[in-house]
Order: C-alpha cells, then sequence, then structure tokens
C-alpha cells in the first residue's frame, strides 16, 4: 500500500520569505503526513533563510539543505534535494505554490499503482519544442514533458534513468525527453495547471513570483555593480 509519507516534497527557496512559508504552510494543513525537504539556494542575510531553518526544527517531518556556495540556479536546488531524499516519491514544488485542497498526491499514487512504467505525473505539456519553452514551429517534431512545479516522480526512475534536472529555462525538459526515450510513461492529472485555468477542481494555486522575488534580483543585481566597480577601482 502506498501512503502520503512515501512522499518527500522538495521545495526549493531563494529569498522568497512570504511564499516559502505559505507553500509550506499550506502544504502541511491538508497532507501533514508528507515528508518536507526545504533547500535553501544562497538566500543569504535573507529572512527566508532563517524561516527555513526554523522549519526544520520545529516542524515534524521537515528538513533542509542549505547550499551556500556557488550557482543558485533552480535545477541545483531541486538535484540537491533528490540527492538527499531516500522515499520511493519526490514530489517537486515550486515556493510560489499554494496548496488549496487534497485528493491529488492520492491519485497521483494510484496512477503509479496502475502503471508499472510511469515515470511523473503531474501537468503534462505535450506539444512544446526540444528546449520544452515553446511550442514547435512548423514542420519540427513535437515533445512532452512534466512541468516541475508540481509533479511526482518515482525516485528509483529517476536515479536509473540518469539525467538530471538541467539549468535551462524548463529544469525537467531532458530529464522528461530521455525518459520517454527508455520507454517509461508521462502523465497527466486535471486540476495541476501552472497558470491557474482549468475547468472543475483546481488543486493548487501557482502564483508565478518563482523561486526568487524581482526585490532579490534586483538586489543581486546592485551587489554584483558594485563588485565590478570595486574590482575596477582596484585595478587602476
Amino acid at each position: 500500500m502506498m501512503a502520503i509519507s512515501d512522499i518527500t516534497a522538495i521545495i526549493v527557496n531563494r529569498k522568497t520569505p512570504t511564499l516559502i512559508e505559505e507553500c509550506l504552510t499550506s502544504l502541511l494543513s491538508i497532507y501533514p503526513d508528507i515528508k518536507v525537504l526545504l533547500v535553501d539556494n544562497r538566500s543569504g542575510s535573507d529572512r527566508s533563510l532563517g524561516y527555513v531553518k526554523k522549519a526544520a526544527k520545529t516542524l515534524p517531518n521537515v528538513r533542509c539543505h542549505l547550499i551556500t556556495t556557488g550557482e543558485p540556479s533552480h535545477s541545483r536546488g531541486l538535484n540537491a534535494g533528490v540527492a538527499r531524499t531516500t522515499t520511493p516519491y519526490f514530489l517537486t514544488l515550486d515556493s510560489d505554490v499554494t496548496v488549496l485542497v487534497g485528493g491529488w498526491l492520492e491519485k497521483m499514487l494510484r496512477a503509479f499503482a496502475s502503471d508499472p512504467k510511469l515515470f511523473v505525473i503531474g501537468h503534462l505539456c505535450p506539444n512544446a519544442n526540444k528546449d520544452c519553452i515553446a511550442p514547435p514551429k512548423a514542420g519540427q517534431p513535437k515533445f512532452s514533458f512534466v512541468h516541475p512545479f508540481c509533479a511526482l516522480w518515482s525516485r528509483a526512475r529517476y536515479i536509473k534513468l540518469g539525467v538530471k534536472f538541467a539549468n535551462t529555462g524548463q529544469p525537467a525538459c531532458y530529464v522528461c525527453i530521455n525518459a520517454k526515450k527508455k520507454g517509461y510513461h508521462l502523465a497527466n492529472i486535471d486540476g495541476i495547471q501552472p497558470h491557474n485555468v482549468v475547468s472543475g477542481t483546481l488543486y493548487v494555486r501557482h502564483v508565478w513570483g518563482g523561486t526568487r522575488t524581482r526585490l532579490a534580483v534586483l538586489q543581486d543585481n546592485e551587489r554584483k555593480r558594485k563588485r565590478n566597480a570595486k574590482r575596477k577601482r582596484n585595478a587602476r
């Protein structure tokens, strides 16, 4: 029997204190038995880092992993999370997602129970170009991928495939393309929609705040500008 406790939710945070708290709170309010790994992606002095650490200390089933060096890409955070999970399934969940109602994780688990070749289930995009960032142009081949903003993956099949999330506009693109080449299946579930446009039940809301806010981007750019200016002054 599959259970919610067989799932680890991987949530990557980068300087989104309000979003990460709402995401985690909404998830645990409906699925208190799910395991959670919060991956902080070099938030530095941002207060979201404090929240991540506190949540890992005070909330049952919640752990954290802190990335403190290197490029803070979302794919790097996801890969670090997968490497630190041991449950049969992992859920990729963006920090700008709010869980509205339950029932969808149970449906996802039932899909895995009925399909021995299922690799991932979530919002299936069946008509994308080879980079999974736009529809293909006339005459180009079509590719399918599952959007990783809210998707459930078989950890064993992911590890066996050996293709990691990539630092591209769609980090799950090449994982999904290679999984299909190996004969695995990608599946869709109604109610999981990245643009919040769906008939019937909407299980989660995706606010498109990203794993970092625009303010954080501006702050990072300003720090880079100051460092570059200092280097130029020292080089004179």
